[in-house]
This record gives structure tokens, C-alpha cells and sequence, in this order.
């Protein structure tokens, strides 16, 4: 993907994330190698569960991963990566339940005259200064900022992410998705609010109304839309099954009445997705 870029000012926006767990030998060296393994495999797991089909992921070191964003512009990727930061503040990821991990980022875009050492120099660049600043946290760099060392960019590690994201494909025909959707709505308590031909609007949770948020309440009140039909040309589909057997689904979340803070509403999002999720897709 990377060596097919074209540099060109027309082309495609493309970013690059770097991540990098924060105080790894620390969790090493305090709960053993096996611990920090676990926490790896964990972290890759979660990653992997939240990627976009066109998106890649690779290990890049020790403790780093890398994240190729094809179609995405610094101010997307930005915003990708610190969705990450907060499921990744949220998730429990090995079976220590004293090991909290978090982890940094550092974006950048491809810029005309990139060669793939600059963009990768600037990411790491980007990380150093989110590990530098305090860690947890992410950065974006564009190429003048690195070069001249003085960052404008406007960073996001405070700003409130009250929008949940995600896309799966599923194997269904039109009837399955009516009963599976009627199927969600009726075992979880939801209520239609809007429904139109490859679109609807579900509102789950409590429905009074100042929908009120607890902290740990599995209720809380969110919407759900969801729009679904054939995959766009540039979602990679398995070779087993045509694109005419799968359905594409969008999902986008937000809470109703007010979170307490954006890691609450995360996880209640999160979970909301992959339970929409479970009723079509078999894991």
C-alpha cells in the first residue's frame, strides 16, 4: 500500500499513525515478560477490532504499532487515533487487573515529496512529543511543523469525542436484517425512532426525559444510526464471498442527555456496537 502511494498533490489523502505503550518495561519488569505478552496481544486484539477494512496494521518494534489510513487526512487520523487512546484507557488487557495500560500517538499525513523515511521520521517525531508532553496523549505533525519545530496544528488529546464510529460486513439478505434488527430492538429494549430503505435510527437505554447516566450502567442512552447496503468498491470483501452476499453495515453512535466524560460514553458505545454487531455476525 505504502510503496503504491502516489505523491502527486491530487492524490488520495494518506496518514500514518504510530502508537507506543507507555511505561511497557515498567509492566515488564513488575509483572513479568508474560504479562507484557498478554498485553500486546491484547492491545493488537483491540486494534484490530476497531480498523476500518481498508485500513493496515502492523507491529513496528517492541511495543509500537503502525497504522496505515488510506482516504484519510491529518485531521481524521487525528481524531482516529485518539478514539483508540480512550477504548485502549478503557479495555482491560491482560490478567492483571492492576495493570492499567495507555498508550501515545503520533500522526502525520502524506505530504507532495514525502519518500516514506520522512513521513515515518515525522510520526515518530509526533510520538516523541505526546511521550514528552506526559504520554496518554496524542500528537499530529505536518511537514512544515516538523521542520520548523514549532507545532500549530491544533491538538485534540482534550477535546470531547461524544461520536462512536464503526462498519462490519455481514452475510444477511434483506428479510435478515429486518428480524436481526427487530430481534435488537425488542431484547434490548429499544425503540425505533426513524426507519427508511437502508437507513435506520434506533434510541437504546433509558428513555426519560433527562436521560440520566450512571457509571457503570449498561443502560445509558445512546442512538444508534445505521445505514446498510451493498460494500463500497473500496472495502476489501474474503475472496470466499461475493460482494452480492454481503452487506455493509455504518454504524454512529451518540449519547442522548450528557455523559459524565468521554471515556463513559465510549464504553458504553463500544459496547453497544459490538453487541448490534453480535446479531449479524457470528464470531
Amino acid at each position: 500500500m505504502l510503496a503504491d502511494f502516489n505523491q502527486d498533490s491530487d492524490s488520495e489523502p494518506m496518514s500514518l499513525i504510530f502508537l507506543d505503550v507507555d511505561h511497557f518495561k515498567n509492566i515488564n519488569d513488575t509483572h513479568l515478560h508474560l504479562t507484557g505478552d498478554q498485553v500486546l496481544i491484547g492491545l493488537a486484539k483491540l486494534l484490530q477490532s476497531e480498523m476500518y477494512s481498508a485500513e493496515t496494521i502492523g507491529r513496528y518494534g517492541g511495543e509500537e504499532f503502525v497504522i496505515v489510513c488510506p482516504s484519510t487526512n491529518l485531521k481524521q487520523a487525528a481524531a482516529k487515533a485518539e478514539r483508540l487512546r480512550l477504548a485502549i484507557c478503557d479495555a482491560t488487557l491482560c490478567s492483571v487487573k492492576e495493570v492499567k495500560v495507555t498508550v501515545s500517538f503520533g500522526v502525520t499525513q502524506f505530504e507532495t515529496g514525502d519518500t516514506l523515511n520522512d513521513v515515518f521520521g515525522r510520526a515518530d517525531k509526533a510520538l516523541f512529543v505526546s511521550k514528552e508532553k506526559g504520554r496518554n496523549r496524542t500528537t499530529a505533525l505536518t511537514k512544515r511543523e516538523f521542520l520548523t519545530g514549532k507545532i500549530e496544528t491544533p491538538q485534540i488529546e482534550h477535546v470531547p469525542t461524544y461520536v462512536y464510529e464503526g462498519t462490519f460486513l455481514a452475510c444477511v439478505t434483506s428479510d435478515m436484517i429486518v428480524l436481526k434488527m427487530g430481534s435488537f430492538v425488542r431484547e434490548q429494549n429499544a425503540r425505533l425512532k426513524r426507519t427508511a430503505h437502508g437507513h435506520v435510527v434506533i434510541r437504546s437505554g433509558a428513555t426519560l426525559f433527562l436521560p440520566f447516566w450512571g457509571k457503570d450502567d449498561r443502560q445509558q442512552p445512546v442512538e444508534v444510526e445505521i445505514t446498510f447496503g451493498p460494500p463500497p468498491k473500496d472495502v476489501l470483501v474474503p475472496k470466499k464471498q461475493g460482494a452480492s452476499e454481503r452487506t455493509y453495515f455504518q454504524v454512529k453512535i451518540k449519547p442522548r442527555g450528557w455523559p459524565p466524560d468521554v471515556a463513559t460514553f465510549q464504553s458504553r458505545a463500544r459496547h453497544t456496537f459490538r453487541l448490534l454487531k453480535s446479531y449479524f455476525v457470528a464470531d
